[in-house]
């Protein structure tokens, strides 16, 4: 064990501190409430921490098996890197909450970074950030095992989902944007008037993709738009609306089930500029791959 100026041992709680250029060891079963880290001071956390703040450039937060609440940063680093998870933390500008290995939930993010994902090339290692909000000049990155969960972007914001990374149910309010990088996924989107979805060559959306008037989509060519029905029963919804909002070539694809339920599937809404649609049948071993024409 490396050595700690302070350590709280399990059944234990400390309160009300400030911190300045010490470490700290939280251990299962401790816990620390209302502590201000100032002037290179350090904890590894791997019990609860409620009211944490970080005020200099230097200080950093570790969460490894424990979990921090309410934690507020205004400078410094915060990483989730042991299976951790976080709550209700709000990053400033200035600071950086890195999620490497855990989950973290309801977090808001003004002008400081947020980073979700990891390098290792164990399968078991899931970085998530669940229910996040990108407020003005906020930034998340999105990599490599990395998943972002029902983020809304709200404006000026930006959801960067690079190689690896996954969006899933974002809502892009106006002036907001997300950018899906190269071997990146998004699914299920809502862009309001004035948000923008970027969709780079090699990149893919699946499910739904809700363009509200005013909102853009801009796809590269080589970018994939994936409509999957499989599974799915009839529906008066449309899975995409407004395609007449979508810039670029991407390749459209519907996805279903060689039992697929019959009546009526409204994929995509107010059609323009889109000469064919591919569809896959997945028909067990071998998919059958069609092309629809539209005139």
């Amino acid at each position: 064990m490396a050595d700690y100026d302070y350590i709280v041992k399990k059944g234990d709680s400390l309160k009300e501190l400030t911190v300045q250029n010490k470490s700290m060891l939280v251990n299962s079963g401790a816990s620390v409430y209302k502590i201000a880290l100032k002037n290179s001071a350090v904890i590894d956390l791997y019990g609860t921490a409620l009211q944490v703040s970080l005020y200099t450039g230097d200080v950093v937060l570790n969460v490894y098996s424990g979990a921090a609440k309410n934690t507020i940063t205004y400078y410094g680093s915060f990483n989730i890197i042991g299976g951790g998870s976080a709550y209700n933390s709000t990053i400033y500008y200035g600071s950086y909450m890195n999620v490497s290995n855990g989950h973290c939930f309801n977090d808001t993010i003004y002008g400081g970074v947020m980073n979700v994902g990891t390098d290792s090339e164990n399968d078991k290692i899931k970085a998530v950030a669940e229910n996040t909000v990108i407020s003005t000049g906020g930034i998340m990155n999105v990599s490599q095992a990395g998943q972002a969960l029902s983020a809304t972007v709200k404006k000026d914001g930006s959801l960067n989902v690079n190689t690896g990374g996954t969006a899933v149910k974002t809502v892009i309010e106006t002036k907001g944007s997300m950018t899906v990088s190269n071997g990146a996924f998004a699914s299920d989107t809502s862009i309001a008037k004035q948000g923008t979805l970027y969709l780079e060559n090699d990149s893919v959306h699946n499910g739904r993709l809700d363009v509200a008037e005013g909102g853009r989509v801009v796809a590269a060519d080589g970018a994939k738009i994936n409509i999957t029905i499989s599974g799915q029963k009839p529906s008066k919804e449309y899975c995409i609306t407004n395609q007449a909002l979508i810039e670029g070539s991407p390749v459209f694809t519907v996805y279903a089930a060689k039992n697929q339920s019959s009546g009526s599937y409204k994929l995509i809404e107010n059609i323009a500029e889109l000469s064919q649609l591919d569809i896959v049948i997945n028909a067990g071993k071998k998919d059958l791959n069609y092309t629809l024409n539209v005139n």
